[in-house]
């Protein structure tokens, strides 16, 4: 197979290869949970027909769910659910048994959006102008920031949620909004120190790029390169991680929401406490349905990134092709 078939070094076929690869991953995302469900070692029926409940004959449970009919026809009636929106059902977070799963995601993931959403709103405000500074500054003022940020990538956000609520007092973390604040700031910080690394290293780069040289060997002023050379290589560099970022706010939302509802007087968060709920309480089918949904959305991020990066730097097929 030739090099350049593996390595493409044009952004539209660079952006094909990734297509298939997260569709790939999607796909083995939703066998894995689809299997977790179906074969493992609790059998759906008897999990729903639990003691406590009025008897019901399995065989009518099992045609109520459907898992009586072939397993390959289950899978594909999984699939084709996932893409009509249709989540299932859970067996035991809902009000009855079973009962849709749809209202316990709707009714929880404005929530988690809201964090996810001001943690890279957040991220991109502090990160971008403080890391572009950082690298601008010379000696030791350069460093410490660095250092600071390094130190700042260290701490634990489910410690800093627990100091948080801590200082704010548990009694005064008693509304959505208090919840939502601490949430994106507990997850935003260490979000925070690893942009201003990243940013700043960039632009000390840059710096030392030749581009750079000739601008200020043509006159222009230090302003003028700062704002049109390097401010550029900043905002480039944060957006270039910014599926990362995605990334680590999927998990991290989960112990962060966790951890705060556990300390505070707030008794509805969002995905992130649905999750921890329904793992703990062994409902398979909602644990599994927000694995494929936390998956789908870093895979779309991931995708409308590299989009992004192909027609603001179409030199990313080029340096796929080179790596």
């Amino acid at each position: 197979m030739r090099r350049d078939a593996l390595h493409p070094t044009d952004p539209w076929r660079y952006l094909a290869a990734r297509f298939a690869v997260a569709g790939l991953g999607l796909f083995t995302v939703v066998t894995v949970c689809f299997a977790a469900i179906r074969l493992g070692p609790n059998e759906p029926a008897a999990l729903v027909a639990g003691p406590g409940l009025p008897p019901v004959p399995l065989p009518e449970i099992r045609a109520e769910l459907g898992t009586n009919a072939p397993l390959g026809e289950q899978y594909v009636r999984y699939v084709g659910d996932l893409l009509a929106l249709e989540f299932g059902r859970t067996w035991v977070l809902g009000p009855e048994f079973p009962s849709p799963a749809r209202p316990l995601l709707v009714e929880a993931a404005p929530f988690t959006l809201a964090v996810a959403v001001g943690v890279l709103c957040l991220v991109t405000a502090v990160a971008v102008p403080v890391g572009l500074a950082a690298g601008h500054l010379d000696g030791r003022r350069g460093t410490g920031v660095e250092a600071l940020a390094t130190l700042g990538r260290a701490v634990p956000n489910f410690w800093l949620a627990l100091v948080l609520v801590a200082l704010l007092g548990a009694s005064r973390v008693t509304s959505t909004r208090a919840l939502l604040l601490l949430s994106v700031v507990a997850v935003a910080a260490t979000l925070v120190a690893s942009r201003v690394r990243t940013v700043s290293r960039a632009v000390r780069e840059a710096r030392q790029d030749g581009h750079v040289d000739a601008a200020r060997a043509k006159g222009l002023s230090r302003s003028t390169v700062f704002w049109r050379h390097l401010a550029p290589v900043a905002l480039l560099a944060h957006l270039r991680r910014i599926a990362d970022d995605v990334t680590y706010v999927a998990g991290a939302v989960v112990v962060v929401e966790t951890v705060v509802l556990i300390r505070s007087d707030v008794t509805d968060a969002g995905l992130g406490d649905l999750f921890f709920q329904a793992a703990v309480q062994g409902d398979l089918p909602l644990a599994a349905t927000l694995v494929v949904l936390f998956t789908a959305a870093v895979v779309a991020v991931r995708l409308l990134g590299d989009l992004v990066l192909a027609l603001v730097d179409p030199r990313v097929g080029s340096r796929a092709g080179r790596h």
